[in-house]
Order: structure tokens, then sequence, then C-alpha cells
């Protein structure tokens, strides 16, 4: 897990990321494709030899996902079992859609 965390964070400090990209209505760089790129090579690997991910692997990617794919491949990694919707990743969507959907007089 130490192993996989410290990947995660050289990669993020190569690819010069910061506290932006947890915003889910910008579309992501090149950067962070890199990173999401990154992420799903460290969970087919992991996944190939059951190892588990460190806590708030799958939110992160989930991120990731909904900022790099469009809408509809981001839906067949969720149908294919690539992503997983997270608790945290789930409350974050609704809120930025709250928040972006305007209301209704």
């Amino acid at each position: 897990l130490e192993l996989i965390r410290h990947m995660l964070e050289s990669a993020w400090l190569k690819n010069k990321l910061g506290p932006h990209v947890l915003c889910l209505t910008k579309k992501g760089g090149p950067s962070e494709w890199a990173v999401f790129h990154f992420m799903l090579r460290i969970l087919e690997s992991t996944q190939g030899l059951c190892l588990p991910l460190p806590p708030g692997y799958h939110t992160l990617f989930a991120v990731f996902a909904v900022r790099c794919l469009p809408h509809q491949t981001f839906l067949q990694y969720i149908d294919h079992g690539f992503l997983q919707l997270t608790e945290t990743f789930v409350s974050r969507l609704m809120t930025g859609l709250c928040v972006n959907t305007p209301t209704r007089s």
C-alpha cells in the first residue's frame, strides 16, 4: 500500500497537479489524463494480483475518470467494473450537480 501511495504521490508531483483537479465541473487536461491512465494501470495490476488499494483510491480514480473520459465511456467503465462509485464520490457528484443546476421559480 505504501508503494502505491508513493507512486501516486510521485505522479501527482511530476505532473504538477494541485487541488484544482478534484473539481468535477472542469474537463481534465493532458496531465490529468496521464495520471488517470497511470491509475488505471495500477488498478489492473492490483486486481490481477489480488492486492488491496490505498484508502480513497477508487474515489480519486472516479474523479479523474469523470474529468477525463467522455460521458459514455465513463458509464461503460462503471458497467464493466473498472470504476467503483464510492459514497464520497457520489456525494461530491450530487453536490456538484445541485450547485450547477438552475433552480425554478
